[in-house]
């Protein structure tokens, strides 16, 4: 009843140079592609949905995945164009091995002009608030003298080569999150034009890392640009999402679904939800969306946050249980609907509880209330709880606009749940 779960290595790139263009009209031979978070979810979804054996839309392309896991994910094993390296990005610059593990993937990095930013942190721990957030700026760090690394050992391989490569622009995808703009607060048909309110407001680590690394890309790009000018420009773009369902047995959406799937109340609260298969199709969109001129078109920022196709406008959250419900031929007979209020009175009891036991081992400095906190999880089940009950919905005329095609590439949600039920091992 709750989503409370919310949980190009080898050479040959250019291999002939290319002669200088004032434009950028000169077609790239050959493209690489660097993934950060490139073992969670949307990158496995993205993975089966444009590499498979059957139709493999980015054929010559070459990807390079970075991720946490230490041992390549099964789903990309054996994969052609692809390479894997693990990176804790936490312990960069402070750890010998983490050091280098970085530069391998910078050795494998020479080219790269398209760069996909999907890490996050975990939205459920047993550390509080305070160290979570540490741990948080940790990884934000590591993330950023990886990017300038990326941006620096590009442009020394370009004034190595005798001959222009011709244009230099990159771009940077962040996937990003509705968190950064406050996840606890009312989001009602929100859009891009809205300003957002102030970092310092913002108190949760998950809403203040999204935002962080949204606010550091966006400052890594205007240095970029201004030092090196329209030829080497780096064009960041923010994709600002909500809960999705994906290809991903560890998915926390569909797992969180999984638990409500014979039990729950259908929450009458809008709340977007979308396929990671959609969000893979928009991240595809815009990396083939033409760079070569002097004018992009990419905006600093869209949500995406349901399918547009079916649902132009938003629907009540326990739609999507529903149509889980329906997907898994989980019927009324074996399937029960409680009362709302049961609902907010469970979530008005835990924060009621969690506020106390906070209190208590910060004015207190009570031993067993710091412990009772950590074990229960308390700030952050209390945060996500808090967050069930909001309105979280989007204007998405501005991705409809730039994207309109991706309304006939959508899949519905109950298409999504019927796809992965079809899927080995989840």
């Amino acid at each position: 009843f709750s989503r409370l779960s919310w949980l190009f290595h080898s050479s040959g790139y250019f291999t002939q140079p290319m002669p200088a263009s004032d434009n950028c009209t000169v077609p790239l031979p050959r493209q690489r592609r660097l993934w950060i978070g490139g073992s969670s979810g949307l990158a496995r979804t993205y993975w089966n949905a444009f590499h498979s054996t059957d139709s493999n839309s980015e054929e010559g392309v070459e990807w390079i995945f970075v991720g946490l896991e230490k041992q390549t994910p099964a789903w990309l094993i054996n994969a052609n164009s692809v390479t894997y390296y693990s990176l804790d990005l936490r312990y960069v610059g402070n750890d010998e091995q983490q050091d280098s593990s970085m530069a391998l993937v910078l050795d494998a990095c020479q080219g790269v002009l398209d760069v996909v930013v999907g890490v996050r942190p975990r939205l459920v721990s047993q550390k509080s608030f305070a160290e979570a957030w540490n741990s948080n700026q940790q990884m934000i760090y590591g993330l950023e003298i990886l990017l300038r690394k990326v941006l620096e050992m590009d442009d020394d391989a370009t004034k190595k080569t005798t001959t222009d490569r011709g244009c230099r622009r990159r771009r940077l995808l962040h996937i990003s999150s509705i968190a950064a703009v406050h996840h606890v607060r009312e989001q009602r048909l929100r859009s891009e034009h809205e300003k957002d309110p102030v970092s310092e407001e913002l108190e949760n680590p998950y809403d203040r890392f999204k935002r962080a690394t949204e606010e550091m890309v966006s400052s890594l790009a205007a240095a970029n640009n201004a030092k090196k000018g329209q030829q080497s420009s780096l064009k960041v773009t923010n994709i600002r999402m909500g809960a999705i369902f994906s290809d991903d047995k560890r998915c926390i959406q569909c797992n969180a679904m999984q638990l409500q799937s014979r039990i729950s109340c259908y929450l009458n609260v809008p709340i977007d939800c979308n396929s990671s298969r959609n969000v893979a199709s928009l991240i595809h969109l815009m990396l083939i969306k033409s760079p070569e001129t002097t004018k992009w078109t990419l905006r600093p920022i869209y949500y995406y946050t349901r399918p547009i196709r079916y649902h132009p406008q938003p629907v009540p959250y326990g739609f999507y249980l529903a149509e889980y419900r329906r997907a898994h031929d989980i019927s009324t007979w074996t399937s029960i609907w409680i009362p709302v209020g049961l609902v907010h009175a469970f979530v008005g009891a835990v924060h009621w509880f969690a506020m106390n036991i906070i209190i208590s081992s910060k004015i207190k400095s009570s031993w067993w209330s710091r412990l009772l906190g950590k074990w229960l999880y308390l700030e952050h089940v209390d945060y996500l709880l808090q967050v069930t009950l909001k309105e979280h919905s989007f204007d998405l005329t501005a991705i409809q606009a730039d994207f309109p095609m991706i309304v006939e590439k959508e899949e519905s949600i109950y298409d999504c749940f019927r796809r992965r039920r079809k899927m080995p091992n989840l």
